[in-house]
């Protein structure tokens, strides 16, 4: 269900070790921000997951170079690797040639109903739909999720979504209600998902109370 949507190393291993996590996804900026060497950082994230998800989103745009990008990445990355590959004309056309060649592909930066139905009819393992970029744009991109997710149902599509593209937790929310099979969340926001102040409000007053009756301990 909750994928970490980022290339820090230390992180992910500090999430894994608390939260229950599938998997993670990366795109070229997510790495830029790391400022590692690409593929060395990319075995150590694969490393860190211990056979847990790994969608790695191409770096090429074009056809050809997004093939031989991914038969690469294949002979590095060899535990649950997905590529993920952004639904452009040449992305949809690697989507179908890589899917006809055994890979799990992640149909990524999907914004429209069109865009994620035919990502799945081209092979598509999983989409990650941008809720958030999409709700920028003055649609409700949990609506668009929502709408996908009800489409696969009816024609009886296998197709995983991960929501995307998260600014609150509120979409985070909605997006898991919508329907979305996974949520990949920033480190900026992740922790926060599971946060209450409530919560931290009532854990203080426990300790408070216990400590005023029993000020010397058991």
């Amino acid at each position: 269900m909750y994928v970490i949507d980022s290339a820090d190393v230390q992180f992910i291993k500090d999430m894994i070790n608390v939260y229950q996590i599938q998997g993670v996804t990366t795109n070229p900026t997510i790495i830029c921000r790391e400022n590692k060497a690409y593929y060395p950082l990319l075995k150590e994230i694969e490393n860190a997951l211990d056979g847990r998800d790994l969608h790695i989103q191409l770096t090429e745009e074009s056809f050809e170079k997004m093939i031989e990008e991914a038969h690469n990445l294949s002979n590095i990355i060899t535990k649950n690797l997905h590529i993920k590959i952004p639904v452009s004309k040449d992305g949809f056309k690697a989507i179908k040639q890589l899917s006809s060649e055994g890979y799990s592909v992640t149909a990524t930066a999907v914004c429209t109903f069109n865009q994620g139905l035919m990502a799945a009819l081209l092979g598509a393992e999983y989409i990650a739909v941008y809720v958030n970029r999409v709700s920028n744009t003055g649609i409700d991109g949990n609506n668009v999720l929502q709408a996908i997710k009800n489409e696969y149902i009816q024609r009886g599509i296998t197709t995983k979504i991960i929501g995307a593209s998260y600014k609150s937790v509120y979409q985070v929310s909605d997006s898991i209600q919508s329907g979305a099979d996974q949520v990949t969340v920033g480190k900026d926001l992740f922790e926060a998902l599971f946060d209450s102040e409530v919560t931290n409000k009532s854990i203080t007053n426990f300790t408070s109370d216990f400590s005023k009756q029993y000020p010397k301990g058991v």
